[in-house]
């Protein structure tokens, strides 16, 4: 049931974006108010629930991706930075700005999933380095940049501003990082 509606959170959010409604989700699923607060007692701790949901089914996807043998390490790696499951992908993240104002704990939330789980691109990316398609790089600086870049995508309008696609600009950002790791 708990699954069930995260993901119809997540249909109603891309959607409405942060600003849908708890009758928005009940319609959704065709199911009354009450029963989503026999599991989740507000939409804040829906939401919470939600982000944690999100940030888990991407580490699923990256784990997914890097156990392709069928790519090269440096193809999986650039995969792993626009790592978006599909049911996801289809979502507009560039709306989780809405939650920063209203939401600020939820906010921080996500920006520590952001910092985290970068062990297992690290270990991609030293493999394409030892397989001769990347030159060393200081993880810690790759790290900052595209943290940096995710944030500044998440907490502002600015792709939407430019009606560029939050996954279309999560690859170009992965596609240029790749090229300027060329060995």
């Amino acid at each position: 049931m708990k699954t069930r509606i995260l993901e119809g959170t997540i249909a109603v959010f891309r959607r409405k974006g942060a600003r849908f409604t708890m009758d928005d989700l009940a319609n959704e699923l065709s199911m009354s108010k009450k029963t989503i607060y026999r599991v989740f007692p507000d939409k804040a701790s829906m939401l919470m629930e939600l982000i944690d949901f999100v940030f888990d089914r991407i580490q699923i996807e990256k784990q997914r991706i890097s156990e392709d043998t069928s790519l090269s390490s440096d193809e999986r790696f650039r995969r792993i930075l626009s790592a978006l499951p599909e049911h996801i992908s289809e979502v507009d993240l560039t709306r989780i700005y809405q939650l920063k104002d209203r939401y600020p704990e939820h906010y921080k939330r996500i920006e520590e999933h952001l910092e985290s789980g970068w062990e297992l691109t690290f270990e991609v990316m030293r493999q394409a380095v030892k397989d001769g398609h990347f030159r060393p790089v200081n993880e810690n600086l790759l790290k900052m940049i595209y943290e940096s870049t995710l944030e500044r995508f998440l907490s502002s309008d600015e792709l939407q501003k430019r009606e560029l696609p939050y996954k279309e600009a999560l690859e170009e950002v992965s596609g240029i990082l790749v090229d300027g790791m060329r060995a």
